[in-house]
């Protein structure tokens, strides 16, 4: 799927419709001085497809930096979920 930069835009600032964020999966991929990474999946609506998607943000408010930065276009992942088991250890009290 191929996305504009604003239609790409809108799904990460959540102002699409057609988009809707998958609870639980946003997260922080990278953090430089200038600019931030951001990961995070969204759920297509019209197809129940997910996607990854995968942008920069200004680190400090006087950055300019723009989610999908000069492209023209965006073409997010496709993503499935897959179930993956954590054990973790606590003591008997």
């Amino acid at each position: 799927m191929k996305l504009t930069k604003e239609e790409a835009t809108d799904v990460v600032w959540s102002c699409s419709d057609d988009w809707q964020e998958v609870s639980n999966t946003k997260e922080i991929v990278d953090q430089r001085r200038w600019a931030t990474t951001h990961r995070e999946i969204f759920l297509h609506i019209p197809t129940q497809d997910t996607y990854e998607f995968v942008w920069d943000t200004g680190s400090t408010e006087m950055q300019d930096e723009q989610p999908f930065g000069n492209e023209e276009f965006y073409e997010p992942t496709q993503v499935w979920p897959h179930l993956v088991q954590t054990v973790v250890y606590k003591d008997k009290k």
